[in-house]
């Protein structure tokens, strides 16, 4: 709220934050292993956004009940310790050309 009312953009690296901590996030940059690009875009009212675009991808599970959000994405795209290539692959090959991506190009 302060960055917005003083017209200021903030930048920053967090990872795994809580679940509250998450949803005061308006956007999110999203990296696979290896810096590839998963998302880049709107979380949403209480993370709907980015959360309906993963789950819309087909390898990614869906994010259950009240869970945090922000340790679902991480575990869905393979940040935790047994990350899956081939589904890393997957979700970097679902972004390309993809709405969200093809919006941000334009």
């Amino acid at each position: 709220k302060l960055s917005k009312q003083l017209g200021l953009s903030v930048v920053c690296t967090i990872h795994q934050p809580s679940k509250q901590l998450f949803e005061l996030f308006s956007h999110l940059v999203l990296l696979c292993k290896g810096g590839y690009l998963a998302y880049i875009g709107p979380t949403g009212n209480k993370s709907q956004d980015l959360v309906k675009y993963l789950e819309g991808i087909s390898v990614i599970g869906k994010l259950q009940g009240d869970a945090n959000p922000a340790n679902w994405m991480l575990d869905e795209v393979g940040g935790g310790t047994n990350p899956n290539p081939e589904k890393q692959q997957q979700i970097v090959d679902a972004w390309k050309g993809s709405q969200p991506e093809q919006q941000l190009q334009s």
